[in-house]
């Protein structure tokens, strides 16, 4: 007879702590990021990226956009992948994004 343990997923240091750095974005940071990525290299306006994530806030729209990008660059490893371009953003398609866990 063969017995079978069933262990729980290990995860390492780096991935508790990726995973940390991740929930800890604002969700307006993630849907910004999923945006960015999905649009596939396509530049987008900031002005359009203000009227979509912070349609209230003109104010502050332009320093929070800058902030989103900013944590998504310096958390996810990878400066270049997100490029600010005058006044539009887009992917770096150059860059393949392989999450550092």
């Amino acid at each position: 007879m063969v017995t079978a343990m069933i262990m729980p997923p290990v995860r390492s240091v780096r991935a508790i702590q990726a995973s940390a750095k991740l929930e800890a974005w604002t969700l307006k940071t993630k849907y910004l990021v999923a945006y960015l990525l999905a649009s596939r290299g396509q530049e987008t306006l900031a002005d359009d990226l203000f009227e979509i994530f912070w349609p209230q806030s003109d104010s502050k729209a332009k320093q929070n956009l800058w902030a989103a990008t900013s944590t998504a660059r310096r958390t996810l490893g990878h400066r270049d992948l997100i490029l600010r371009r005058g006044g539009a953003l887009t992917r770096n398609c150059d860059v393949a994004y392989v999450p550092r866990l």
